[in-house]
């Protein structure tokens, strides 16, 4: 993964392919939480709205009597009740501590809040797992290159804000699985990370150094989850810094 850098008029990132595949699969996930249908490609890798099954919210509204949305969302007029997940709830929190407030909020706002999340994530999404060969996707963000090899992920400026968001959506997600809520809980993570990655070369190596061996096979297995979300966060993070360095040097 290479940093955001300003080139031709765009801000432009560089990812491989498997870099871009974890990524897209993210993104993907986040949409579904929102309510959206499962992003698919149609043959030819052309996207389309295919689902492989669609999530709670959808499935509910469904059974409700609810008007039918695109994305699966109800339109009912009377109330939206608080998302029950709590990674949810840190994209579409309350707006208010008064509750009668926040319910008239989320009553208003909560279904244009979900499109425009929905439609920021499936834009980067599309540019995630474009086709190699020239540059194709959405106008804001574009990739290009071969499969396997670096991919470049070229924002224009004007798109850059609502990408710079949706990456934010990304990692508070993340961050709630992972069980963060503070900066010590971020250094804690990264401090994690640095041991996994020392307790790896030193297996590879056959040194002594901290052994894994009292672990059982699941608390291992739950080890790897939470490296794995650990540094698919610590890279969005990474990426995002970049991206906000760029937008930031390049204000008049």
């Amino acid at each position: 993964m290479r940093a955001f850098r300003w080139r031709d008029g765009r801000y432009v990132a560089g990812l491989d392919g498997a870099e871009r595949e974890v990524l897209a699969t993210v993104v993907a996930d986040v949409a579904e939480l929102l309510g959206a249908e499962r992003f698919g490609r149609a043959e030819g890798g052309v996207p389309d709205g295919a689902t492989d099954g669609a999530d709670d919210v959808a499935r509910a509204d469904r059974g409700s009597g609810a008007t039918p949305h695109p994305l699966g969302l109800a339109l009912n007029p009377d109330s939206v009740p608080a998302p029950t997940d709590p990674a949810v709830r840190r994209l579409l929190p309350d707006a208010s501590d008064d509750r009668e407030l926040a319910a008239e909020f989320r009553r208003l706002t909560d279904q244009d809040l979900r499109r425009v999340k929905i439609d920021r994530l499936r834009s980067l999404w599309d540019a995630l797992v474009a086709e190699p060969g020239p540059a194709s996707g959405s106008d804001s963000a574009r990739t290009s290159g071969h499969a396997g090899a670096d991919a470049e992920l070229a924002i224009r400026p004007e798109e850059a804000p609502a990408v710079a968001a949706t990456l934010t959506d990304l990692r508070l997600v993340l961050a709630d699985r992972l069980g963060i809520e503070s900066d010590e809980d971020s250094e804690a993570l990264y401090d994690a990370l640095d041991r996994r990655e020392l307790e790896d070369q030193l297996d590879e190596v056959g040194g002594a150094g901290p052994s894994r061996s009292g672990r059982s096979a699941r608390e291992e297995l739950e080890a790897e989850l939470r490296d794995y979300l650990g540094s698919v966060y610590a890279a969005l993070t990474w990426l995002q810094e970049s991206l906000l360095t760029v937008m930031v040097d390049d204000l008049p």
